[in-house]
Order: C-alpha cells, then sequence, then structure tokens
C-alpha cells in the first residue's frame, strides 16, 4: 500500500468546505476481494465491510492498517458518518504519524462538523508534513474565516494563491474576507479578478454586487445583481439583493416586482416578504404591507418550531 498525496489547488467551485475526495486515494495490493474492494469499490458500504474485515483479521502490518482505516474513513466521510471517519482518520495517523493525507481528511471531517478550530490545528500539520498544500491553505482560510479570524485568513488565502494565481475560488473568498473586514475596494478587486478567470459564476457577481452596495455605489451593485441573475434565475437571493438596491434608490415598484420574484422562487423566504412589506409601505399600500408581514411572522414561527422539534 501507499498513501496518496496533496496535489495543488484545482478545480474548487464555491464556498463549499474541499471534499476529501480530491486527495490522491491510497492504493492496496490486488491481493483478494476485500482488498480489492477496501479500496476500488464505489459502494460505501462495501468499503466498509472490507475494510472492516481486513483490520479484524490481525494480518496486516501498521502501514497497511493504516491505509485501510485510511480507506474506511474515505467511506464513512462519504456518508456523512463523521465521527467514524474522524475516529478512523486518528487511527491511521497513529500508525503513520507523517501521513499528511490523514491530518488533512481529518481537518476536513472536522470543518464539516463546525470544530474548526481542530481542523485548523490538523490543516496546520497537513502544512508541516507538505508546505506546498495549496489545497491546505485554501482550507485553513476557510475554517479561519469561519471563526471570523479574516486576518489569518487572509494570510492563508495569499499563500494559496502564490502557489496558484489562477485559482479563482480563493480570490473569491479571500474577497469575502476582505470584506468581512469593510475593506470592500479590496473586496471589489479580489471578486473582479475571479470573475475574469471565470466569468460564468454567479455568485461572484453576487458577492461583488454586495461589496459595491455597502461601499455606497448602489447601481453598480444592481448591475452586478442583474448578471448574476442572468447567470442563476432560480436563485431568490440574487432579486432580495437587487430588490434592496432599487428600494435604497426609492424605486419602490421595482423593488416589490423583484421581492415578488423571490417569493415565487422560494414561497418561505422570510426576508422577501419582510422587505416588500416595507416597499408596500413606503407607496402607503398598508393593508398589503400588513399581509407581507404578517406572513414574515407566521414563516419565523414555523421555522422556531421546526428547530424545537429537531433538537428533541
Amino acid at each position: 500500500m501507499r498513501a496518496g498525496h496533496l496535489g495543488a489547488l484545482t478545480g474548487i467551485a464555491g464556498l463549499t468546505v474541499v471534499a476529501a475526495a480530491l486527495l490522491s486515494t491510497p492504493t492496496l495490493a490486488q491481493s483478494g476481494r476485500d482488498e480489492q474492494d477496501c479500496v476500488g469499490s464505489r459502494n460505501d458500504r462495501l468499503v466498509i465491510s472490507a475494510c472492516s474485515r481486513l483490520l479484524a483479521s490481525g494480518q496486516r502490518d501498521p502501514h497497511n492498517r493504516a491505509v485501510t482505516y485510511y480507506n474506511r474513513g474515505l467511506a464513512y466521510y462519504r456518508r456523512k458518518m463523521y465521527e467514524h471517519a474522524a475516529s478512523d482518520y486518528s487511527q491511521s495517523i497513529r500508525l503513520n504519524p507523517t501521513m499528511a493525507t490523514a491530518y488533512y481528511n481529518r481537518a476536513v471531517t472536522y470543518h464539516h462538523m463546525k470544530r474548526y478550530r481542530q481542523a485548523i490545528t490538523d490543516y496546520s500539520q497537513t502544512l508541516g508534513l507538505n508546505g506546498k498544500a495549496s489545497l491546505a491553505y485554501y482550507s485553513r482560510g476557510l475554517a479561519y474565516s469561519a471563526i471570523k479570524d479574516y486576518p489569518k485568513a487572509i494570510a492563508d488565502y495569499d499563500r494559496a494563491l502564490e502557489m496558484n494565481p489562477k485559482a479563482d475560488p480563493v480570490y473569491y473568498v479571500r474577497g469575502i474576507a476582505h470584506a468581512g473586514l469593510r475593506q470592500y475596494d479590496k473586496a471589489i478587486a479580489d471578486f473582479t479578478r475571479a470573475i475574469t478567470i471565470s466569468p460564468d459564476q454567479p455568485n461572484y457577481y453576487g458577492k461583488r454586487g454586495l461589496a459595491y452596495y455597502r461601499r455606497g455605489a448602489v447601481r453598480d451593485a444592481i448591475k452586478d445583481y442583474s448578471e448574476a441573475i442572468q447567470l442563476k434565475p432560480s436563485e431568490a437571493s440574487f432579486y432580495v439583493q437587487r430588490g434592496r438596491s432599487f428600494f435604497k434608490l426609492k424605486q419602490y415598484g421595482r423593488s416589490i416586482q423583484d421581492y415578488s420574484q423571490a417569493i415565487k422562487i422560494d414561497p418561505r423566504h422570510n426576508q422577501a416578504y419582510v422587505s416588500r412589506g416595507l416597499a408596500y409601505e413606503k407607496l402607503g399600500r398598508r393593508a398589503r404591507a400588513l399581509e407581507d408581514f404578517k406572513r414574515a411572522v407566521a414563516l419565523k414561527k414555523a421555522r422556531l418550531r421546526s428547530l424545537r422539534t429537531q433538537r428533541r
């Protein structure tokens, strides 16, 4: 068996946590059906069963056990069984403390569990073993952003971009970090760079539009929201954001149109009802405003009931 390696940052989409599947998968000596299923099966249940039998056999040396735990951890991760995945990666690390991919995958698993500080520790350990892992810098930056430590996040994104200056998702998330620090000019520059590299990503326009809005360039914001809508007309939030921009310009009729479209796409969009109600109120249509406010309150109460039920 041999462990995989951390490759360069390529093809990362959006703000989602980078999946362990982006890493090279360890391979096993092809001897026996369990060996083949543990590493090669696309059925995660089969992977878990095969790897478990191999581990229970007691016939594997420490290196092979480490990679077997690693493969089973991947299968648990893909099935969203994160506690089990983290436990298997820990076993892999115990048996092979220099296995950078195991630290990285455990970090990603902690990230999904919102245990961001533990994720940061493991990303750092990954970088200690492989300082050229741009993917780990990117991912650690995401974890720092999640705890609102934007300066450290930006420093990690800078390192990732030094290694791969054409990684548009990194410009995108660095722009979000700059916006978190209210550095809107820097945020706009990063979103613009991301758009230049990948002009077909609606979220890039949406976030740049928000940065323009917060900087006070409302008409520029409207242009970006319109572009985002052109690219993804099914996204209710773009209509809400453009509607808010029209509201800012006191174009209440156009804002109502956008809020109504958002509600048509997502009838449970609480903020769209609130915002449309405010626009109706500005036009003196108090009865329609009251209807929207009542609907927003009802949606909020339903949401709270749902959350209480989930916690039981």
